[in-house]
Order: C-alpha cells, then sequence, then structure tokens
C-alpha cells in the first residue's frame, strides 16, 4: 500500500522532462528542496519534516509514531537521495548524543 501525501510530494518537486543526469535518457527531473539540484524521480526521496522518531524524545508511543509517520504532503520534504543521506545521518548522530546525556542523567 503506498501512502499518496508522500507520492504527492515528489510530484511537487517536479519541474519537467529532460535527460538523467546519470543515464543520459529521457526521465522526468525534480528539483532537491534541500541543495536545488536537479534529479530523476527515482533519485527523490520523501523525508518527515518532523522525524518519526524524535531527535531529543526518541520513541514516545504508537499513536505518535502513526501520526508522524502518516502526515499529508505538506509534512514531507523532497529531497534528492544525497542529501536523505545527510539528514538521517545527522538525525541519528544527534539521537546517539542525547540518548549518552539522557544516561549519564540518570
Amino acid at each position: 500500500m503506498r501512502w499518496k501525501p508522500k507520492h504527492d510530494a515528489i510530484k511537487r518537486a517536479f519541474i519537467g522532462y529532460g535527460l538523467n543526469p546519470k543515464t543520459g535518457h529521457k526521465c522526468k527531473l525534480h528539483r532537491c528542496e534541500k541543495c536545488s539540484g536537479t534529479f530523476a524521480q527515482g533519485d527523490m526521496v520523501a523525508d518527515h519534516k518532523q522525524p518519526v522518531v524524535g531527535v531529543e524524545d526518541g520513541f514516545i508511543d504508537w499513536n505518535t509514531y502513526i501520526a508522524r509517520m502518516f502526515v499529508e504532503s505538506d509534512g514531507f520534504d523532497a529531497i534528492c537521495v544525497g542529501c536523505h543521506a545527510i539528514v538521517t545521518l545527522d538525525q541519528n548522530q544527534k539521537r546517539k548524543e542525547f540518548r549518552a546525556f539522557r544516561n549519564q542523567t540518570t
């Protein structure tokens, strides 16, 4: 099952048809909302603006998790795979730091 708002977020980043920067074949081109680069649709990801598992508070409960997971299209940023990797790495590092800090204070 696909979550339509997630795909709508990527459609929102559509800028026109052109040549895939990787293959040279005709494709749908999209603009990354982070780096403003031009990418083929397959190189785009809908990233949650509010992380599903919070950076500072971590996993709260299933109701919060589901509410954060299934947001409308304006709850997503359409970003390239490279930017998504950077954002994810940054969030995971911050989670690790907050966990370590919480463990020291308890």
